[in-house]
């Protein structure tokens, strides 16, 4: 346990040994009577805070408080715990200990992120994409920012998998991914529902801002795509929808949903049911 503890001004008086060894301390003299804006630790934009107000007496103690501090040249986590020492009934100072939970905060946020990603092509996964949803809804909500819901499909992706394998359907998924989140790079998301379907969300003014997002997304998989001396000839489906005409995420996916299959049939009739879209640059893989 690293401990410390100050006077009524907020001056260092004393500290343990983990906490000299912590800070890279010779001894408490190094910064004894000095305050901790002064020795300069803290990254908080106001550490002396709930001191101020425990000194005030309008609380006792600190519990389990997250907090960030800068020691041999890296920010730490820590959780910060604050005690008012009293003699003969005043206060005449602070006695505050902390633990530091850096790997174990790190540990838990790469968790944290690995359960929102995909693992075979790095989109947003369900769980993920949900998340997106949620603080997309909060912008409209708070500032009226509408967006737009792409819902996407593969044409044809079936019969790839059944003539190339599935070794050649992943490397055929995650470019797909990457080009889509090349699209939606500056301030929009991309995940997969599962199998060939891929959803992305788009801040957007109008309808218009839309419909030309569809093109882009139809332009970046047009072209036979080529890996390894195989080459899927696809395409893909879209159907759009807004917040702003749905009111709702669930209507709003399923309003992209349907308009995703009208699109996909619109597909199958012009071409006579024959592969006729698919994907740009040779990709190498295995």
């Amino acid at each position: 346990m690293i401990v410390y503890w100050k006077d009524t001004k907020g001056r260092f008086v004393g500290a343990n040994d983990t906490f000299l060894r912590y800070f890279n301390l010779s001894s408490i003299e190094d910064i004894r009577g000095k305050t901790e804006e002064e020795v300069g630790w803290s990254v908080e934009f106001d550490p002396t805070d709930d001191e101020q107000n425990m000194l005030l007496g309008k609380f006792s103690f600190v519990a389990e408080k997250k907090m960030h501090s800068m020691t041999k040249g890296m920010i730490r986590t820590i959780m910060m715990n604050k005690i008012s020492l009293i003699q003969e009934g005043k206060i005449v100072g602070i006695l505050s200990w902390f633990h530091d939970v850096t790997e174990s905060t790190v540990a838990q946020e790469q968790l944290k992120k690995q359960s929102y990603i995909d693992a075979l092509t790095g989109a947003l996964n369900y769980q993920g994409f949900k998340e997106a949803q949620r603080q997309f809804r909060e912008s409209y909500q708070k500032w009226g920012i509408d967006f737009a819901l792409f819902y996407t499909d593969l044409d044809d992706f079936k019969q790839c998998n059944d003539e190339y394998g599935h070794s050649f359907g992943n490397l055929v998924l995650q470019e797909v991914v990457k080009r889509l989140q090349k699209i939606f790079c500056h301030n929009g998301v991309v995940g997969r529902m599962g199998g060939d379907e891929f959803v992305a969300l788009l801040p957007v003014v109008d309808a218009a801002e839309g419909k030309r997002m569809v093109k882009e997304i139809r332009h970046a998989i047009d072209a036979p795509l080529t890996i390894n001396g195989k080459t899927y000839f696809g395409g893909i489906s879209v159907g759009v929808a807004y917040y702003s005409e749905a009111g709702d995420m669930e209507k709003m996916m399923k309003i992209s949903d349907h308009r995703m299959y009208e699109d996909k049939t619109s597909h199958k009739e012009a071409r006579g049911f024959k592969p006729a879209y698919g994907y740009t640059s040779t990709v190498e893989g295995s």
